[in-house]
């Protein structure tokens, strides 16, 4: 049995469910797991059977970094680690670190769930998170992408070379039956409300289309931006506008919902995307590394700032019931052709036991 410790410091939105696919759904006859997370930055509840560490999120404090080390170190000592699978940036320093005070050898998996280099940043900035990306992966056996797109970002900016460098895409179980959507009155993004995600100009788009009859718009998640958010809706007086916070019931905002958008400024390949398509929901996003893998002819994507055109989409097409069915039929495709757990898990367990046998 192969001794497995996943490392997840951003415990929340996408991350968590992938951390929580491989809690579910790894082979137990043949990885024996720990799930070592944090879950201080999104006030997440973590399972009773992970080990909930929250000091990984304390980055900025040496002395918490020093013990989310000693942590790692002595799960690897005393479980008898032989792979170490750092989900998001943080955890993957974290990791790195660690490997400068053991000498045990432990094969290292990455997936970076979005590099940070992918956001946009100031030239200088750019080059020093460049910079620490290439340093850290550089101790990385497999370094596992979530997109196509992802993988080329690596390769792009030289990360590492494309032998270290592989793409299993996200899946899910679907929980929500899928039907065709013929009109468009309610518009929803399922996602954390943070600067990533870009709430503001969710709102932006809403806003050009205020006149509009009957046409809502739902941003379901918590986060540090979600206060300022709801400030915004009222001080702007959008009526039709709500943002619910976070919410367990995704198959039922799912099922209401007529269009998904999202305003993400910079993607992995996000599991919320996927989930809308997986229940027929025709999508409108920005045209950013991890959307554009999800858009097939199912809906639309908008540059990021164009918020006319992105409300002048939704207003063209609302009504164009033939259209809508085909974005609709197009999404539950995608879905079925590309994005199913199984075929996720399977691939991570062959990372997994290659890793550790070769």
């Amino acid at each position: 049995m192969i001794q497995v410790l996943e490392v997840c410091e951003s415990y929340g939105g996408g991350v968590k469910k992938h951390v929580d696919y491989l809690y579910k759904y790894l082979d137990k006859a043949k990885y024996q797991a720990y799930f070592l997370v944090s879950g201080a930055r999104d006030n997440a509840i973590v399972p009773d059977g992970y080990i909930q560490e929250d000091a990984l999120s304390a980055y900025k404090n040496p002395l918490m970094i020093l013990k989310s080390i000693v942590t790692i170190s002595h799960l690897v000592r005393r479980k008898h680690i032989q792979l170490i699978h750092a989900h998001s940036t943080i955890a993957a320093v974290l990791v790195y670190l660690f490997t400068f005070f053991s000498k045990q050898k432990v094969t290292l998996v990455y997936t970076p769930h979005a590099y940070l280099s992918e956001k946009k940043l100031a030239p200088l900035k750019k080059k020093i998170i460049l910079f620490v990306e290439q340093l850290y992966i550089k101790r990385y056996d497999c370094v596992i992408n979530v997109s196509n797109q992802e993988r080329q970002h690596a390769l792009s900016y030289h990360l590492s070379g494309p032998e270290k460098q592989i793409v299993i895409k996200n899946g899910i179980v679907s929980e929500t039956a899928p039907y065709t959507r013929k009109n468009i009155k309610h518009v929803v993004n399922i996602a954390r409300c943070d600067k990533q995600k870009n709430p503001f100009e969710f709102i932006e788009i809403a806003n050009k289309l205020k006149m509009v009859n009957d046409l809502d718009f739902t941003f379901v998640g918590g986060g540090e931006l979600l206060e300022d958010c709801r400030r915004r809706v009222q001080r702007m007086k959008l009526t039709k506008v709500q943002f619910v916070g976070f919410s367990e019931d995704v198959k039922k905002w799912l099922k209401e919902a007529d269009l998904f958008l999202s305003t993400s400024l910079y993607e992995g390949l996000p599991f919320s995307v996927i989930e809308a398509e997986a229940a027929g929901l025709p999508i409108l996003l920005s045209n950013v590394v991890g959307h554009k893998e999800l858009y097939k002819d199912n809906g639309h994507l908008y540059e990021s700032g164009e918020v006319a055109d992105a409300a002048s989409w939704i207003k063209k097409v609302r009504s164009d019931t033939d259209l809508l069915e085909q974005y609709s039929l197009n999404s539950m495709h995608v879905f079925d052709e590309e994005y199913t757990l199984g075929t996720m898990i399977d691939k991570i367990e062959n990372v997994y036991s290659g890793g550790v046998h070769r």
